[in-house]
């Protein structure tokens, strides 16, 4: 029994499903007239295909690595298309996957990595960007919310989490970077740069609302702390806040969306997720940032040639490729899917990115006999 269809097995799927699938993809490639004699940069977006959407621990789904170490070969390239930050896609990569020849696209292609070194696609001013950040602060103190923020590299993207430390919302405190930590408010005064700009009354830390103040406190929430949830109050010209695990499990979905579109500046895309965060992309000065693009500066530079195909797995719309070169595997039942079928998008469904692996995986070995 090959490897493929003793793993499609293990994954509760025939072998009959990945033939069926590497037919489907056959014929949309010979309708967009691609080669796959040319190289192949294989995508996968992260929570979906490769974990849960709803839980930030950020372990794979079960025989996921062992699919993906099927693909393999000189023409052929592996890249995680995220919207997660780089520090969190490098421990799943080399902690939680360990495949550590999988590039990173990350921060929705604001950055990527190449030879271990991190670029940064078309960044902002550092003005724009905390500017966005002080509405938020301030927003989020006068309603009393709880806020957590993801340590991004890039200045045109920001990610933060809202209510969502308890297991069926965002489930931060199971994410690597906060489980078995205990984090005090005292701690994040302590971690403050400028301590002269900042009270801490033993409780609460107050400061006034100047873009000084919160580069600061963003500094030590976003890259000393990331991800350790406070929760904010006005206090009359000025934010208090402190450390606080327990969600406003009242705060919905909806809310955090409301919240967004009011608290944004103009020239944001808000962009909510259902583990109760919000992806915040820059496009003010009319530069449409996105995976695909970021991943085709890659692919050019990976195989220093301008003919390849980007094959892409995900859940939601920003996860689809619109190029010539591109092929797309939605996963069922999703937003994705229905936005493929609603336009009309040549695409193969599949479950998750155990699958997809496979059928990539026996496309190739029938072509190269790998």
């Amino acid at each position: 029994m090959k490897k493929i269809e003793k793993l499609a097995m293990e994954i509760g799927l025939s072998y009959e499903y990945i033939e069926e699938k590497v037919e489907e993809t056959i014929e949309i490639a010979k309708e967009k007239k691609l080669d796959f004699k040319n190289p192949v940069l294989v995508g996968y977006d992260l929570n979906g295909p490769l974990t849960s959407t709803r839980d930030a621990s950020l372990f794979p789904r079960p025989t996921v690595q062992r699919a993906m170490s099927y693909l393999i070969g000189e023409n052929v390239s592996k890249a995680i298309l995220s919207g997660w930050d780089m520090r969190s896609l490098r421990y799943f990569r080399d902690r939680r996957l360990g495949i550590t020849e999988l590039a990173l696209i990350g921060e929705m292609g604001a950055v990527y990595e190449d030879s271990g070194q991190i670029f940064e696609i078309d960044p902002i001013s550092k003005r724009i960007h905390y500017e966005m950040k002080r509405r938020i602060y301030e927003k989020a103190a006068e309603e009393g919310l709880k806020i957590a923020i993801q340590g991004n590299v890039s200045t045109r993207v920001a990610c933060v989490y809202f209510e969502a430390d308890e297991e069926d919302r965002g489930n931060l405190r199971n994410h690597f970077l906060v489980t078995d930590t205990h984090v005090t408010t005292g701690d994040i005064f302590n971690a403050l740069r400028k301590k002269g700009n900042f009270r801490y009354n033993g409780e609460k830390i107050e400061f006034e609302i100047t873009t000084e103040n919160i580069k600061e406190i963003d500094y030590v929430l976003s890259k000393v702390f990331t991800l350790q949830s406070v929760r904010l109050e006005k206090v009359g010209q000025k934010i208090a806040l402190w450390r606080d695990n327990k969600d406003n499990r009242e705060f919905s979905l909806e809310d955090m969306i409301e919240f967004s579109k009011s608290a944004v500046p103009k020239g944001w895309k808000v962009d909510p997720n259902p583990d109760y965060c919000v992806d915040l992309v820059f496009e003010g000065d009319g530069v449409k940032l996105n995976k695909e693009k970021t991943a085709n500066v890659f692919a050019r530079k990976k195989f220093k040639s301008n003919e390849y195909i980007i094959t892409n797995v995900g859940d939601k719309k920003a996860d689809i490729l619109m190029g010539e070169n591109t092929l797309n595997f939605p996963q069922y039942g999703t937003e994705a899917r229905r936005y493929c079928k609603k336009n009309g998008i040549p695409h193969v469904p599949v479950l998750h990115g155990g699958d997809y692996s496979l059928i990539i995986a026996e496309l190739l070995q029938r072509l190269y006999g790998q």
